[in-house]
């Protein structure tokens, strides 16, 4: 990953900012939107045009009651949980994950920093 991102740096960086935005999250509010519409969803605007589509929904898998767990931008990240803290936790990773590899690698709507095609 020649200049970018390595392994051990975007680990720290998703374990700090991980830990950071967790606690602001509304665990609350999150599991009531996914008992009573079998789903949360949010639109976030982290730059002009680039927005983020994260949503956790109420699904089955391997007839068990899991949590569908989806961050879109460009390209989609998705994983299936036990149970919404644990869906909420990978949300705020794919949505750091997304974020980053835009300010590393020029991903999300654009074209890379390092190839420029007309």
């Amino acid at each position: 990953m020649g200049g970018g991102l390595s392994a051990t740096s975007l680990g720290s960086k998703l374990l700090y900012n991980w830990c950071k935005m967790i606690s602001q999250k509304n665990y609350d509010d999150i599991q009531r939107q996914v008992n009573e519409k079998g789903f949360w969803e949010m639109k976030d605007e982290w730059r002009i045009s680039t927005v983020t589509v994260l949503r956790i929904e109420k699904v089955e898998r391997y007839n068990k009651l899991a949590y569908k767990v989806s961050a879109e931008c460009d390209h989609t990240f998705i994983c299936y949980c036990p149970t919404v803290a644990r869906a909420i936790e990978f949300l705020e990773i794919f949505e750091d994950l997304i974020q980053s590899l835009w300010s590393t690698y020029g991903w999300a709507s654009w074209i890379t920093k390092t190839v420029y095609e007309e």
